[in-house]
């Protein structure tokens, strides 16, 4: 019995290294560094109810000091992993940023072209995915005069003391190259730059909070950049706003950290 279990062994060794040979071999990187993020167009606005409520209910909505200066480069944590063994890896990454009260992130997938060489990794990182800016607007605060709460309509009522949040998103793409020097089988230090293009397409304003125990519904109210709620801030004035931002990501990111295969 035992000689054929050794045998059974012997045998199986070569199926099992192959077996191994092919496997995937995944990994996890983490870095810190910059990616670009613009927006523009942003401006002052009311919030009002005077179309359809005889007592205007009505807020500020402080939006102008959130655009942003020249490249926009925000300081950001990124997290990434790929998947696979040879030339071509799958990729997923996570990008999440802030500055100036101006937050950032993007969540990308793709495929990374990898030569090695020794101990040290050359590689081409090509990713697409969504991109996303936003900025915290502090709670809801009725303007003198106004009266609350600000009824939209029937489905959209925003309280007094509901936190305000506004948000612009879009689609991008990005092409670059990347570097790890490998320490040890598990370890690798790791640099990378990419070229990234992205455009924002929606803007949007969220008040109220999400209640966490009604998975399937979103309680809190949304109000698109384009609604008729959204005035001129003047007192009275039920004149849409007609606010246009637009942006999204133009120019290069970059990033140092570590790499660790699993």
């Amino acid at each position: 019995m035992i000689r054929f279990a050794l045998l059974g062994v012997l045998l199986a060794a070569p199926q099992v290294a192959e077996a191994r040979r092919r496997a995937p071999v995944n990994s996890f990187s983490i870095g810190l560094g910059v990616f670009p993020l613009q927006i523009s167009g942003l401006s002052d606005v009311h919030l009002s109810d005077g179309d359809t409520q005889t007592a205007e209910g009505r807020l500020n909505l402080a939006l102008g000091s959130h655009n942003t200066d020249g490249a926009g480069l925000l300081p950001a944590l990124k997290l990434g992993a790929t998947f696979g063994r040879g030339i071509v890896l799958g990729a997923f990454d996570v990008y999440a940023g802030a500055v100036n009260g101006v937050t950032g992130g993007a969540v990308l997938v793709g495929a990374d072209i990898r030569v090695k060489q020794r101990n040290f990794t050359i590689g081409v990182p090509l990713r697409v995915g969504v991109i996303t800016g936003g900025a915290d607007l502090g709670e809801a605060t009725l303007l003198p005069g106004a009266t609350g709460p600000v009824i939209l309509d029937a489905e959209r009522t925003i309280n007094e003391g509901d936190p305000l949040n506004a948000s612009i998103n879009g689609v991008m793409a990005s092409a670059g190259v990347l570097g790890e020097l490998w320490i040890s089988k598990k370890l690798a230090i790791r640099g990378e730059a990419s070229v990234q293009q992205g455009q924002f397409s929606g803007f949007s304003i969220v008040a109220g909070r999400d209640d966490v125990d009604t998975q399937d519904v979103d309680e809190r109210v949304r109000i698109d950049g384009d609604d008729p709620a959204i005035k001129k801030p003047e007192m009275g004035s039920l004149e849409q706003a007609n606010m246009t931002p637009e942006g999204g990501t133009f120019g290069v990111s970059g990033f140092v950290g570590v790499t660790l295969k699993f």
